[in-house]
């Protein structure tokens, strides 16, 4: 990475994962920073966000993607707001936490982090996130896009599995998990219909012996 690169990510990284999330979680919920389970959840947080943010190549030019973009820039900034809206349903609902779903809930989360990182790798410089394709632009079908279309998609929604279990909430964690299932469906067919008219036979061959999202599933 060149000079330029790096600083933007450093930015970036110091922006979102130490100033604004922190400071949500300070000003909205402190106590998130005095329990072992929320501790470990954001740090998990914070570390597969800076090395998927490393990973990730930049792209030179901005482009519009039929919207996609912003909701998803509009689901990251509102994370730590879902995080602390997620603990308070909890406190209302029920009388006490049950430590063996949080316990669950950080397995699967770090799970979904792993999954998301692989996935970044795998992809290589051409995991910038935008629905471009470039020059010389190659099929990724090798990792886990050998199992899965979507992997990072399937890493995201896992993660929202695990947040569920560490913040022991059901509305807002079911409210999180539509939100992402609906803009992800609606990124996958766009995708795989732009690959399917680049790719032609090559991509159907894929998609016969690989799983969208869920493996042996979907």
């Amino acid at each position: 990475m060149d000079r330029d690169t790096i600083l933007r990510k450093g930015i970036f990284i110091f922006f979102f994962y130490i100033i604004y999330y922190n400071i949500i979680f300070f000003f909205f919920k402190p106590e998130i920073f005095q329990d072992f389970f929320y501790i470990v959840y954001i740090l998990i947080l914070y570390i597969a966000g800076t090395i998927d943010t490393l990973l990730r190549p930049l792209e030179k030019e901005k482009r519009e993607e039929n919207n996609y973009a912003k909701f998803i820039l509009f689901l990251f900034l509102a994370n730590p707001f879902l995080f602390v809206l997620a603990i308070e349903e909890h406190n209302i609902i029920f009388n006490r936490r049950f430590d063996v779903f949080s316990w669950i809930g950080l397995f699967v989360y770090l799970l979904a982090a792993i999954t998301i990182i692989i996935a970044r790798v795998n992809l290589g410089k051409q995991g910038t996130g935008t629905l471009v394709l470039r020059e010389n632009h190659e099929l990724i079908t090798t990792g886990l896009y050998k199992y899965l279309r979507h992997p990072m998609y399937s890493g995201t929604l896992l993660g929202v599995i695990g947040f569920a279990f560490v913040s022991q909430s059901i509305i807002i964690s079911s409210v999180t998990f539509i939100l992402y299932f609906w803009i992800f469906k609606a990124r996958l067919i766009y995708e795989e219909k732009l690959l399917e008219e680049t790719f032609g036979d090559e991509y159907q061959k894929y998609k016969a012996v690989s799983y969208r999202l869920i493996p042996f599933i979907y």
